[in-house]
Order: C-alpha cells, then sequence, then structure tokens
C-alpha cells in the first residue's frame, strides 16, 4: 500500500469511527499530502473537543477555517473509505515510517550541505534524529487535547500500582515526590562532608533501571566502589585498605554478582562541558534507553571561561533542564552551598545559599539540600541522621525529612532512632 492510499484509508476510518484515534499516534505533519494534513487536524480539533467528527462536520469546519470548499474531498473519502482492507494502526504504521524516512533524509541533506562550515551541525543532528523516533514531536496543543492527557496522567496515578516515578530509595522521599518523574531537573545541594555523593550512589542502586552517572570528581571505579560499600555494607575504610574480615569477601562478591546485572553507564570525564554532557546522555539513551541520569556536580561542568560564573552556571542548568525534557527522564544534579552558610548560628542551607544559585533556582522542579549536625558538632544529639530539605517543590509540599546516616558504608535510610551512632 502506498502511503497516499494509507492516509485516504486511515482519515476515512476516522471519518466513520471517531473512537478509533485512540489507537493511532500521529500528528499532521506525518501526513506527506498537504490536504490529508489539514483534514487530520480538523478531525483531531473537533475529537478534541467533544464534537462528532464526520465528513459534514470536518467540511464545515475547514470551510471556515481555511475559506475554501471542502464537502467534496471529505465526502469523496469517507465514501471510499471501505474499500481497502487493513486496520487503522496499519495505515498508521505505514504513514509514520514514511514520515521518520523523510526527516532522517532532511537531517542527512542538511549535514552534508553544511558541515563544512559548521561543525555543529553533527550534534544538533544527533538530537534530531533521536526524536525522530518520538511520536510526540507537536508541541503546540489544543487545550482540549491537553485536558484529555492531563485526565490520562491523573488516572494513571491514580491506578498505579507503586510510584509514579523512580525509586529515590526513602520511602519518606517517595511519599512526597511519587518516585523521581520524568523531565523533572532534581538538584541536589549541600557543602562538602554533608553526603551529597553518597545520596546520589544509594539512589543509583536503589532505581534498579538502566540509568547514567556523570563522575567529574570520582573515576568510575572509585564510583563502584563506593557503590560496592553501600550495597554490600562492607564499610568503606576496610575496601580501601584491605583490611577485610571473613565474612566480609563473600559479601562483596556477592555484591559485584548483582552489580553484574545493572544497566549503569559511568562516564568519568573531569570537568566536561554541558554539550559533552548533553551528546553523552543522547548515546546512553538510544543504546541503552536509559531511564534516569545522574550529574556529580553542577558547578564541576565547564562553560565557557570567558563569561562570569553565574552566566557559564546558567546555560549549564538550561542545558540540564533542556536535556532532561528531550529524553523525558528525570536528571539529578548535585550542586555546591556557598561557604557562607557556615558563618550563621543554624547552618542548615536555604535556597539563596546555592553557589551561582540564580538559574538552580529557577530551572530546576525539585530542589533538595543536605544537612548533617555531626559534621559541625562531634557532640550532636543528631550523630548518625541527615536532614534532607526540600525547599522547593513544584509538585508538592516543601518539608524537612529525617533520615539515618550509617556513615561508614555511605548508607542513607529512612530514619530508625536505634541506628543513630551506628
Amino acid at each position: 500500500m502506498t502511503e497516499i492510499a494509507a492516509e485516504w484509508s486511515l482519515i476515512g476510518e476516522l471519518l466513520n469511527n471517531n473512537s478509533s484515534i485512540s489507537d493511532i499516534d500521529l500528528i499532521a505533519e506525518d501526513f506527506e499530502n498537504q490536504e490529508h494534513a489539514e483534514i487530520y487536524k480538523a478531525i483531531l480539533h473537533l475529537i478534541n473537543t467533544n464534537q462528532i467528527a464526520n465528513f459534514v462536520t470536518v467540511s464545515a469546519y475547514l470551510d471556515e477555517t481555511t475559506g475554501k470548499r471542502w464537502m467534496s474531498i471529505v465526502g469523496g473519502i469517507a465514501k471510499e473509505a471501505g474499500r481497502l482492507v487493513g486496520s487503522i494502526k496499519t495505515y498508521a504504521g505505514i504513514i509514520k515510517t514514511e514520515s521518520k524516512k523523510r526527516a532522517v533524509k532532511m537531517i542527512c541533506a542538511d549535514i552534508l550541505n553544511s558541515v563544512d562550515s559548521d561543525i555543529g551541525v553533527v550534534d544538533r543532528a544527533i538530537k534530531e534524529l533521536m526524536l525522530v523516533d518520538n511520536t510526540k514531536t507537536n508541541h503546540t496543543k489544543e487545550i482540549g487535547e491537553s485536558m484529555r492527557m492531563a485526565l490520562e496522567d491523573l488516572e494513571r496515578a491514580r491506578t498505579a500500582e507503586g510510584l509514579t516515578g523512580i525509586e529515590t530509595g526513602l520511602n519518606s522521599l517517595n511519599e512526597i515526590t511519587g518516585g523521581f518523574q520524568n523531565s523533572d531537573l532534581i538538584v541536589v545541594a549541600g557543602r562538602p562532608a554533608m553526603g551529597k555523593t553518597a545520596i546520589m550512589l544509594n539512589q543509583v542502586i536503589a532505581g534498579e533501571v538502566s540509568c547514567g552517572v556523570f563522575s567529574t570528581e570520582m573515576s568510575h571505579n572509585q564510583a563502584a566502589g563506593r557503590m560496592l560499600a553501600i550495597d554490600s555494607g562492607v564499610t568503606a575504610e576496610s575496601m580501601r585498605l584491605g583490611n577485610l574480615k571473613d565474612e566480609e569477601y563473600p559479601m562483596l562478591t556477592a555484591s559485584c554478582a548483582r552489580f553484574s546485572s545493572r544497566k549503569i553507564y559511568t562516564y568519568d570525564k573531569s570537568a566536561p562541558t554541558i554539550e559533552e554532557i548533553a551528546r553523552e546522555a543522547r548515546k546512553m539513551k538510544f543504546k541503552y534507553d536509559i531511564k534516569i541520569l545522574f550529574v556529580d556536580y553542577i558547578q564541576r561542568l565547564s562553560g565557557d571561561k570567558k563569561l562570569p560564573k553565574h552566566i557559564q552556571i546558567d546555560h549549564i542548568c538550561q542545558g540540564l533542564k533542556s536535556l532532561a525534557k528531550e529524553l523525558n527522564i528525570p536528571v539529578v544534579a548535585l550542586a555546591q552551598v556557598n561557604r557562607k552558610v557556615e558563618e550563621r548560628n543554624n547552618k542548615r542551607p536555604m535556597m539563596s545559599d546555592l553557589k551561582d544559585a540564580g538559574a538552580i533556582e529557577q530551572e530546576a522542579d525539585l530542589i533538595i539540600t543536605l544537612y548533617r549536625d555531626e559534621v559541625y558538632d562531634q557532640e550532636s544529639q543528631d550523630k548518625g541522621s541527615i536532614e534532607i530539605g526540600i525547599v522547593k517543590n513544584r509538585h508538592g509540599d516543601c518539608r524537612t525529612i529525617k533520615c539515618t546516616w550509617i556513615g561508614k558504608s555511605m548508607r542513607v535510610r529512612d530514619y530508625v532512632p536505634e541506628y543513630a551512632n551506628y
């Protein structure tokens, strides 16, 4: 079947059976024939505004919006619809496949025409080629369709078993966030020694999904060693010095065996640019279908040295948020807190304490701050605990969660009083 015949048949089926719209995922730009594209847009508009879309109503709508007579065109399609045998999914598949072919040809042509004068065309082409496989490429939506999709999201959340997002490793955090959500930028901030990297690695392990980890401070094997300590419970010091008890080596080998089947991909270049992060993340999404991305940490990423640092951070944060939306995955990024916080009596960080904070505050969907009182007071009554402060949450409440900090193995767990001083 030709693409034009598939378009004709699909439109005819929709005109005779509006409910079949739920079986397909096409946008008007997928249609090769411009008249067919206009008819499809009209059908979508009428269905999304709770109106019947038949050859009469569609023709009337197009007559009004285009100033052209459509009755003979739309009526002819409706009349002939039953003559070709096939399902609407088959027709949609043919249309989508041909649409992708046209898109790929255009991208390749752009590369050939521009590569001599613009090397950046390669990165743009990689991004565009990935988007070719994303059926939801139309970013202009009518409110009726948006409302319908919002209700579908609500229904999925209502009927979901477990979390709607990716496991955070902490029940108390899951209860507030529902897990890390797709397209969100999550920033985890704190002073040095507060446990930023440790909590990130706890989240990597807890998620149990394919993930990318950008480690700008630690090598990939150092990150793996810390995850072994977290997973096995063997102390990081024992692993570093090689002073293992008889029962600890089997614990480590068992942990290694568990990790052997995990899809965790680490990129450990020091001080990469946001463009390098985006490029590698796209590759990970394409090759491994990563479901979440971790970046350790924002201020270690390289920017344009000619620009002030806060402008560089603005560019980096905007890039991370754009990447979360583009790949439709959560991006969890660590961030430093200004030293000035230590000049206050209450050293718990606030959102304004974020280093070069402007864009971080603006772009992040969720900002989490970390505080361990024992770092400043060795006799603290809160020794063995870590406070997770949710200081920005676009989707829910802001509050402080108290969790257990098991420093020897860098584990973070839901708060259990008897673990204090563990």
